[in-house]
Order: structure tokens, then sequence, then C-alpha cells
């Protein structure tokens, strides 16, 4: 049976940019990490992701703080707004495709179009792609259900994205000769319509198509429709267990491709399920053949007289074995390529190259020497000289499946080399072929598995399974074992108030994680410096070494909160001292806000004004009185040094300063213009009592001589 796999296989842009959000996620949190819905259509991969502590949820609603992952196939319009202030952050992880498809449909809804919307109702990029068009959008499932478009407008056409062209083009077709106006947006995936168009070439290749994909995919289910179009039979299976050994019957060429949600590693455990079918029908066929020869020998010997019965000449009785018994043997010699071995009671057997090991070889001295006692398994008996035909590569098998279920039932480690590396993962020689995710090679993503090919592993099994053949591998999970331990050590050690050396690992835009001696704490932005930081790097660097003081300790949640700027003073100690309420003190705008201004007195030491304290007029927006830069002269009305929060007025400040300005200049006027009666009087008490001194009435002001000076 020849196998003839697509070439365009595995997961598509927008379904690998998903799942690698969420791993990246799960990485560097916030945790705990939840996903709205379903974040693929495929099970087995969703598994995956519950399995290392991802929820899945129904309602944004129902997230907790940390991350909610918005799924490929796309939302509602404003899922998850209003998130932040519960604290919960939102990825959005919609396919971008997805994303212009619902742009589109939105687009020719305000334009005036009725929208018709191309796809399979009920599905969840449906359901969003028709939301964003306020539930007008009318889904349609092929031009049959044309006439259900109401009204005789212009249309707008869009399309599920997986749908296939000539269906929308039938849809599009109808609408016109129905007269209405059509606008065609082309929302269909080019990575959809190339695979359909690779499936339907190659089944014209092959005599069945497997067609592998979860059972809630769409665009699997269009694979197998562009199949069985062309004539050949096709199936859908999602997992390797899904395929029947009866579909293969009689089959000589069998074509495999997959759906756009389907990991490398499911591809490859279906090709492993197939191969096993086929091995298995080659033995089956041998064994008949073997038992149809058996059975034409007894019949040429029924017809001979009975043989006299000898007892064997030697004092051991020479025993007999039956196929597919499983004996210890010594190696008795290496001749060219066989191996000669020795079984016991004067039996002798030879393992050829191919039964040898699982693999090609050259020289039998690279695998055993003579000496060796080896296990191997009888395949049968050579009829002319009674030789056993013996296999050491199926008891190689027997006893690494044994070895793997007594690792898996007691959760042991083993180690086993890196063969290649395929799609999705590594392959690993276990004694039988073991497959390791790429999401499972280490403790953080890895993109590039190629240096991993030839290293020796220490792993883990996920998952087991003989009757399947399939064996899963971790090597993330010891490195988590081992991580783990080293955790325990150290959590023991550690201090809150304590003051404790790290380095710097990673910078985010919410802080810096810092390595405090094999455990990870993080040193939020707020806690670098008692002055205001935009970015963590402008205070660290990765690789920098720093000293910083545990704030927090969270054992069952495995945080450490660290600080840095509790290394030094704290400006705030005797904020009150330096800054009085009713004092005036000038500063510099840091931050603008819808509220106000923000004012930094010193280094450390900031407070608000308000937009009511900005100008003694109405004020709608603080730029329109200040700008960042600006020195300001403030007057403190509040202090809480508890809450490091100061409250400050500038308009109560310019008031301050202008009576003050005021009682100086009253103060200098006063100083500068100060007269006595006399002065002002002097002449008149003069006039008068020189009237009363002649005799006569006193001088009018008019008769009175005038100081040329005051006039």
């Amino acid at each position: 049976m020849k196998v003839v796999i697509a070439q365009d296989i595995g997961f598509c842009l927008g379904v690998r940019q998903a799942v690698e959000t969420v791993e990246r996620t799960l990485n560097e949190g916030p945790w705990p990490v939840q996903v709205l819905g379903s974040l693929i259509h495929n099970h087995q991969v969703i598994r995956s992701l519950e399995t290392r502590g991802v929820r899945m949820i129904r309602e944004p609603g129902e997230a907790e703080s940390g991350t909610l992952v918005l799924p490929s196939h796309g939302s509602p319009p404003d899922t998850g707004s209003g998130m932040g202030r519960l604290g919960v952050k939102v990825i959005d992880a919609t396919c971008p495709l997805v994303a212009r498809a619902q742009a589109a449909a939105r687009r020719l809804d305000e334009a005036g179009y009725q929208v018709v919307l191309v796809g399979d109702r009920g599905h969840a990029e449906v359901v969003a792609i028709a939301a964003w068009t306020g539930g007008r959008a009318v889904v349609v499932r092929d031009e049959s259900e044309v006439p259900q478009v109401p009204g005789t407008g212009p249309v707008g056409i869009v399309a599920q994205t997986t749908q296939r062209s000539e269906v929308v083009e039938g849809v599009a077709r109808r609408l016109g000769e129905a007269g209405r106006e059509v606008k065609v947006e082309d929302t269909l995936c080019p990575i959809t319509r190339r695979r359909q168009q690779e499936a339907g070439e190659l089944a014209k290749k092959v005599d069945l198509v497997l067609v592998v994909g979860g059972r809630d995919s769409a665009n699997t289910r269009r694979l197998v429709e562009v199949v069985r179009e062309t004539g050949v039979p096709a199936h859908a299976i999602e997992t390797a267990s899904d395929l029947d050994p009866r579909w293969l019957d009689g089959v000589d060429r069998v074509g495999v491709t997959a759906g756009a949600s389907t990991p490398d590693w499911a591809i490859e455990e279906v090709l492993g399920r197939m191969r096993q079918i086929e091995e298995a029908a080659e033995n089956q066929a041998g064994k008949e053949a073997g038992e149809l020869q058996a059975t034409s020998g007894e019949r040429e010997q029924s017809d001979q007289p009975p043989a006299a019965e000898h007892e064997p000449s030697g004092s051991e009785a020479v025993p007999m074995f039956d196929r597919g018994q499983f004996v210890q043997g010594r190696v008795m010699a290496i001749d060219g390529t066989d191996v000669l071995i020795d079984v016991g009671g004067k039996s002798e057997g030879v393992i050829t190259s191919s039964e040898l090991a699982g693999r090609p070889i050259a020289d039998p001295s690279s695998i055993v020497n003579v000496g060796d006692l080896i296990a191997v398994v009888v395949l049968g008996t050579d009829e002319k000289d009674g030789t056993l035909h013996l296999s050491k590569r199926l008891a190689d098998v027997e006893l690494a499946w044994q070895r793997l279920e007594s690792a898996f039932q007691q959760g042991g480690i083993i180690e086993a080399p890196v063969t290649a590396q395929v799609k999705g993962g590594l392959v690993t020689d276990v004694g039988v072929r073991g497959f390791i995710p790429s999401s499972q090679v280490a403790l953080s993503f890895v993109r590039d598995l190629k240096p991993y090919v030839g290293r020796t592993l220490q792993l883990k099994l996920l998952e087991l399974d003989r009757a399947e053949r399939r064996v899963i591998l971790s090597a993330r999970a010891v490195l988590e074992e081992e991580q783990a331990r080293r955790d325990a050590e150290v959590w023991g050690k550690l201090r809150e108030g304590e003051i404790v050396p790290g380095t710097v690992k990673r910078l985010t835009d919410f802080g810096a994680f810092v390595d405090i001696g094999g455990v990870d704490g993080l040193l939020h932005v707020s806690e670098l410096s008692w002055q205001r930081v935009v970015h963590p790097r402008d205070v660290v660097q990765e690789g920098q070494e720093v000293k910083c003081k545990i704030l927090r300790l969270d054992p069952e949640r495995k945080r450490i909160s660290l600080g840095l700027k509790q290394l030094e003073g704290d400006p705030w100690q005797d904020v009150e001292q330096r800054y009085p309420v009713g004092s005036i003190v000038e500063g510099s705008v840091v931050s603008l806000a819808s509220f106000g201004a923000f004012v930094q007195l010193e280094q450390g030491v900031e407070g608000l004004v308000h937009l009511s304290e900005l100008s003694d007029r109405r004020v709608e927006r603080a730029d329109q009185v200040v700008a960042m830069g600006d020195r300001l002269r403030v007057k403190v009305l509040k202090v809480n040094r508890a809450q490091k929060r100061l409250s400050l007025s500038r308009k109560e400040a310019d008031q301050e300063i202008e009576r003050a300005a005021l009682r100086k200049y009253m103060a200098q006027q006063k100083q500068t213009e100060r007269v006595t009666l006399g002065e002002v009087f002097g002449d008149l008490f003069n006039g008068r009592e020189g009237a009363k001194a002649d005799g006569g009435e006193p001088a009018s002001p008019a008769d009175t001589p005038q100081d040329p000076e005051r006039d």
C-alpha cells in the first residue's frame, strides 16, 4: 500500500497563531489563562491545552483575574470590553482573515447593503461575523436558500472563510438573476482554497482519501465533500483510533490530507496507525500461508507409512518452539549480515539483518557481539534443515512496550535519543517510535527544533496506547518537576522583607522578571522607582544584576513580588514637614489626565491638580491651560502620606500669590507716601492763626498764596 500525503497540511497560519498565543501566555501570564469558547475546532488540541491549565469558558463574565483569549474563529464586537477594569487582560487571537470578513460585513451593512452571509448557520465563525452587522445579516447555506433573502435592494455578499468558491459564486449568480444589485467581498481563505484544490488533485491519484481533522471543523467537511465529488471514497477521522482497517482492504494507494486545525502530531499518529494495519495484514497473510503449507505437508505425510519413533540420541530432549514464542539465546557467531544464535537444547537459529533492529544495519557487530545473551522471537522453522528463524527486532519491541508500560504506570523517567524532526515536534527512539510535541520539548515554546536531533533527552510519558502504537512523550514534564524541586528548596529559604540578589531575565510592559536563585519574582513597574517610570527598560536591562526587596510571597500561586525602590530612601517619609498644608511650592507637569494634571514636586513625589483647581475659569481639559513640562506654582491642599497622595491647587496658589503681592504693594505704598495732619492742614491752621492775630477774619483759600510746586 502506497501512501500519498498532501503537500499543504497541518495548522494554517491563523490556527498556528492562536495556539502559539495561548502557549506564550501560559509561559508569560498573567494567569490564569482562559479561552472564550473553543480556541480552534480540534478536540485533541483543546484537551492538550486544558491539561496544561488553560480554562475554557462560555461567557466573558466567567473570566477570573488573569488573561482572557478570544478564539481564532472570532467574536462579536465589544466582546471582553470593560474586562480591564476587572483586572483581566484580553488578547484577541482572531484569525486575520476572519477579522477581515468581519470588517467587510460591517462595512457593507453601514453602506446600506443587505448583507448575505454564505456559511454554515450556527457555526461560531458565522455567528461572530453576523454580529458585526448588528444581527441584520441573512445566512444562506447555498444558492437554494437565496429566496430567503428579503427586500429588493442591493445586497453585499461575504462568506465564511472556509466556504467553497463555487458555492459563493452560485449565490451571487442567483441574486443577480433575481434583479438585485450584487457586491461580493472576497473573504475566502486562500490557504483553504488551495487545500481544497489540492484535495481534488490528490483524489485523482489514489483509491481512497483520509481527511484528518476535528469533527466540528468546517474546512475538514469541505475537504471530504471535494474528494467525494470526484467519485473517490473519503473518510474524515479525528484520531488514529477512528481509522477502520476495513477501509484499507484491497486499496493500493491512499491519500492523506488534513483540516487547518489539525496538529502535525495527530497526522503522524494516523500515518503510524496505517503502518501498523499494513504490518498486521502482512503478518496475517504470512501466517495463513504457513498454515496452508503445513496443512499440505500433513496431507503428504498421511499418505506415507508411520515412521518409527526414536528417542533423542543425547541426554537432552530437543525442545519444540512455537511461532511467536519469546526465548533467550546466545550469540554464537556473526556470518556476514546474519547472526547465529544458540537457543538451547541443541537448537540453533539465525537472525537476518532485517530482523536485527528496527532500522537498516550494515554491520551486525554494531548491535550484538559474540557471547551476548539476547531476547528473540521465533518467526518459524526452516523445513529443510530445521533452523529457527528468529527476530531480535520484534523481541526489542516487546521489551520496549513492557518498559514503557511500567514507566507509564509508575510515572518514571526514561532516556531516549531524538532521531528526527517532523512537523509539530520530534521523533524519538524508545524501542518503538515515540513523538514529542513541540510544546513539550522545553519549558518555553521552541521554534527551531533542529538542534535537538541527535540529543538524548530525559522524558516522561504523557500518553501510551499499545493498540494504537501511540507513544507521546514530554521533556517539559521532566524539566517542570526539576524546577518544582528547586522552587521548593528556594521557597523554603525566602522571607518577606529580605534583600536578595537577582538577575533580570525578561522585561514586559508591566514590569521585569528577576531570577532570585532559581525562582522568578516580578518587579512591577510601580516598584522600580519612586519617580514615574514609563517602561521598565528605563531603569533596568535584561541580564543586569540587581538587589531587590521581597515585598510579598504567595506560595500557593507561586508568585513573588519584588521591590527596587524600597532600597532607596522613601521621599514620602517626612512629606508633611517638607510640604505642609497651605504652603506654596513649585513643580513640573509630568502627566495629563482627563480629570487634571500631575505635578512632580521632587523625584518620587507627585500631586494632583484637579481640573477645578487648575484655573479660576471653567476648564474642560487640562491641556487647555497647561502642557507637559510646564513649571507651576501650586498650593498644598491635602497630604496623605499613607496613600502617597497630594492634593494641589494652581488656582489657590495664584490667588494667594496675588494677595501677597497686593499686600506687599500696599505696604510699600504706605512706606513711601506716609504724611502727617500738620503737613496736610498746616497752612490752613497757620492762616487762621494769622488772621486772629490781626483781629480780622480768617483768609479765604482764594486769598491764600499757593505753593507753585503743589500746583
